[in-house]
């Protein structure tokens, strides 16, 4: 056997049973599919992806092996021409000797000879890639019969296969941008908006109590801008909803118990600052439920608070930004607080206010003002009262009466 100018029939023979079984191996790559569905870990790990990421590398994944498979066989089709990949294969018809022929530069690339696998695979892999994308610069060419079968059934089902990968990349790289292009609509929404306004200088000159059109309009874009910046950005959207059912949609279709312990990990942080509220007095189904009850609020900068306009006086707790009190509002005046207090991130506000009648306020309301774009969780009254109501000891020792 000379393995540089071929080898003999009986060899031929056994090297092809061999290609042909290597072959029939690459039946078992539709198991792939079926196996990574059925595995816990990779399906676990791919639940915890960013979905468009995950779906942009397995496609990608999906045309380097399919690269792989056809630049390896595109190969093999050389080598058959004179069952060698010695000398003989750059004497003998076939793409590689016509490429070595017009194309090799002494020092590059050199596909022939038994120790150049890597060059060889590199080259074949190139015309792989320029089939499968169309681009085709023409140095690397079908020479022999079965040479031109096989690039014409490549460049067949490379043409839809392309089509295919060019639609659903451009789709999840669409996806990625919806954070962008929702931002986009909003401020643009705004604008129109803002367009619209007939109040002139001269008219809020007139009444003190509406500010001036061009501060409304400043405003109004900051705070579409802030709801698209800060550690929220992944959902813009959430704190323009009220209850955990509409800010997650996910929560409507899980059954109770996944729902109650869904709710837990939301929000039972920001319940556990409450002390009348912590596990110590409630159980985790009666801390679920309050937490299905509790309403998300965002505040522009500078904005006041007293209650809210339809669930009245509550807890609130901070997810982002601060405020300060600034004392007591009645029908007429304002009783300024002493010292102003601030409150940040993860600070309960009117803990105790909250657990006392409006009646017991003599007509005045807590005022807060806040000092950037807030994100709060808001426990409301009504739902306080409701889980407390049989709860005597929380009343006995956190109650300040």
């Amino acid at each position: 056997m000379d393995l540089e100018y071929g080898v003999d029939d009986e060899a031929k023979n056994i090297l092809l049973l061999l290609a042909i079984t290597q072959l029939l191996r690459l039946v078992r790559i539709s198991r792939i599919n079926l196996l990574t569905k059925s595995s816990i870990d990779i399906q676990t790990w791919w639940e915890k992806q960013n979905v468009a990421q995950a779906m942009l590398i397995s496609f990608i994944l999906k045309l380097v092996m399919m690269s792989h498979w056809i630049a390896c066989f595109w190969s093999f089709l050389a080598f058959v021409s004179v069952w060698s990949f010695g000398r003989a294969l750059g004497e003998a018809p076939n793409w590689i000797s016509n490429w070595y022929g017009s194309s090799y530069v002494e020092g590059g690339i050199n596909p022939i000879g038994w120790e150049s696998d890597i060059g060889r695979y590199a080259l074949s892999l190139f015309w792989t890639i320029q089939s499968l994308t169309s681009i085709g610069y023409g140095n690397v060419v079908a020479v022999t019969r079965v040479e031109y079968y096989f690039a014409n059934i490549l460049m067949l089902v490379s043409g839809m296969f392309w089509a295919f990968m060019i639609g659903n990349i451009i789709s999840v790289v669409g996806h990625m941008n919806s954070h962008r292009d929702n931002y986009r609509k909003h401020l643009d929404e705004a604008n129109m908006l803002i367009r619209c306004f007939t109040l002139t200088t001269d008219d809020t000159n007139n009444h003190a109590d509406i500010e001036d059109a061009n501060v409304v309009a400043t405003r109004i874009r900051r705070f579409v801008s802030a709801q698209y910046d800060g550690p929220m950005t992944s959902r813009p959207s959430e704190y323009t909803s009220s209850t955990l059912d509409q800010v997650f949609p996910t929560l409507g279709g899980l059954s109770l118990e996944l729902r109650h312990m869904a709710t837990l990990h939301l929000v039972a942080k920001y319940i556990e600052m409450v002390p009348y509220l912590s596990h110590d007095y409630l159980t985790r189904k009666e801390q679920a439920s309050l937490a299905f009850k509790c309403i998300y609020l965002e505040f522009s900068r500078g904005e006041t608070y007293t209650k809210h306009p339809r669930y009245g006086r509550g807890v609130m707790v901070m997810k982002q930004g601060s405020c300060i009190s600034l004392g007591l509002v009645g029908s007429r005046i304002i009783r300024e607080a002493r010292c102003l207090k601030t409150y940040s991130i993860d600070n309960p506000i009117a803990v105790n206010d909250t657990l006392v009648e409006d009646s017991f306020l003599g007509g005045n309301e807590p005022l807060y003002r806040f000092m950037s774009y807030s994100l709060v969780v808001f426990i409301p009254q009504s739902a306080i009262f409701e889980v407390l109501k049989d709860k005597k000891m929380a009343w006995k020792n956190c109650a300040r009466w």
